[in-house]
Formats: structure tokens, sequence, C-alpha cells
């Protein structure tokens, strides 16, 4: 499936959350370098490696009070354009030049 969108921003943290914006990163099989978790028992297993979160949510939520902000859910990857809904178990995603 051909997915169209954008990076708004990169995040990340030592442990805990809100994860900072970063200017680039390298992303490894098991994370994002410099990124870490406090609870390593249920955060950054196999499978669990980088998180995504929408500005189109962000804005939502926002829009219901929450004081939110890129980062400010863990998220590692903040995007714009990506419909979630539609991604499934085994999609590619990359980047372009």
């Amino acid at each position: 499936m051909n997915h169209s969108g954008r990076i708004v921003q990169i995040n990340i943290s030592p442990g805990g959350v809100p994860k900072h914006p970063i200017v680039q990163a390298r992303v490894t099989f098991d994370r994002i370098e410099g990124d870490s978790w406090n609870d390593t028992g249920h955060h950054g297993l196999p499978g669990q490696a980088i998180c995504l979160l929408s500005m189109e949510l962000i804005a939502e939520l926002q829009a219901e009070g929450y004081p939110l902000f890129p980062g400010a859910l863990g998220e590692n990857f903040t995007t714009v354009g990506i419909d979630y809904r539609q991604i499934r178990p085994g999609d590619m995603m990359e980047s372009l030049p």
C-alpha cells in the first residue's frame, strides 16, 4: 500500500516523557540511537523499537483540551499526512531524498 506523508519531528529521551526533538537520527533494528526507556520490562522489547504519532491526532486531542505537543506522549516520530488506520503489519516505510 502506498502511504504519503512526512516526519514533522524526531524525538528521543534517555528515558521517560516527554521525548525531546533532535535534528536527525540513526535508526537501527532495535532502536533510535540515543533513545531509551525507564520501564524496560514493558518498553523497548523486540517489535517495540519505534513509536509513531500523527500531528492530526495531537491536534484532535488539543482541541479536546489536552496540553499536548510533539514528543509529549513519547513518540519517536511525529508525522503528518499518514493515515495510520490504513497501515498493516509488514507495511514498509521509506524515506525519500
